[in-house]
């Protein structure tokens, strides 16, 4: 949303075009001179944006936060994939629209990616969502607490194959007077044991397996590796291993400090009951060798 008005810039744009003192037409196709006007603007800066970034290969473009309408969305995000096609490099675009848009409009749009919204599945900060792989799904703790979450959060999140990122104040950075949100040092950790994981096992070919962990929190490439969280200090879970034959070695992961245990092997063909040798929440990793 452009957010102009024509007092006080020199091209005299004016975006609140029905006189609400909004302005939210500009993120509409109303037939409009005026709003075709403004939108001849936006697709200049856009073009302009990824005309600059387009040699990055770390990029993802987001379409609009919390606001936005189904058909400006799904219109903009098809013009930056047009206008990305005659580029060296094509980047993720992605919609966190909701409050324009709901959860299942954001699937179903041409985006690669979206960002869930807990107005509509509220559960989202106790029981995340399992990804179905319709699409890139990244929860943001804005679109859920506005601040929150903790360490817990992330690790479910990320075994049900979610991406997790997380709003934070980094009072140490922007001198904000509240200080830190509770418990963020906790969930900068995780999240960086959760990257580490990521790196660590064939993640590409691992989707989410409730059933196989009697957790519910499971990702895993079947019959080979294995990744299961054990939150609420959780400290035994059986895994259906009943398909992978062979050896499988056991390790237990600490979800904030990232301290690795070993385990006894265990043996393909069976449905074994694990009890973990540290104390409260762990993750546990199992690979066949």
């Amino acid at each position: 949303m452009l957010a102009l008005n024509g007092d006080n810039n020199s091209n005299n744009v004016d975006d609140d075009i029905d006189g609400d003192g909004t302005g939210s037409e500009t993120v509409t196709l109303q037939d409009h001179p005026a709003l075709e006007r403004i939108r001849n603007f936006q697709l200049a800066y856009v073009r302009k944006v990824v005309d600059t970034v387009n040699d990055l290969d770390n990029v993802l473009f987001e379409i609009i936060n919390e606001g936005g309408t189904k058909a400006w969305d799904w219109f903009l995000v098809r013009f930056v994939q047009d206008y990305e096609k005659r580029k060296p490099k094509q980047h993720p675009i992605g919609l966190t629209g909701h409050g324009g848009e709901d959860n299942e409009s954001m699937i179903a749009s041409p985006a690669q990616w979206f960002s869930l919204g807990a107005r509509e599945w509220s559960d989202l900060a106790t029981n995340p969502r399992v990804a179905d792989g319709r699409k890139v799904s990244l929860l943001d703790t804005d679109h859920i607490w506005g601040e929150g979450g903790d360490y817990r959060w992330v690790w479910k999140s990320f075994l049900r194959g979610d991406n997790p990122i997380y709003t934070d104040r980094l009072a140490d950075l922007t001198a904000d007077p509240r200080g830190d949100i509770p418990g963020a040092k906790e969930v900068r950790k995780a999240m960086g044991h959760t990257l580490t994981m990521a790196h660590r096992v064939r993640l590409a070919n691992m989707t989410p397996h409730t059933e196989l962990a009697s957790t519910f929190y499971c990702l895993a490439e079947f019959e080979s590796e294995y990744l299961i969280y054990l939150p609420d200090g959780g400290r035994e879970v059986t895994v259906d291993l009943t398909a992978p034959p062979g050896t499988i070695a056991v390790e237990w992961m600490h979800p904030v400090t990232g301290e690795l245990t070993l385990g006894p092997s265990v043996t393909g063909g069976s449905l074994p009951r694990f009890k973990s040798p540290v104390a409260g929440d762990v993750v546990l990793h199992l690979w066949r060798q």
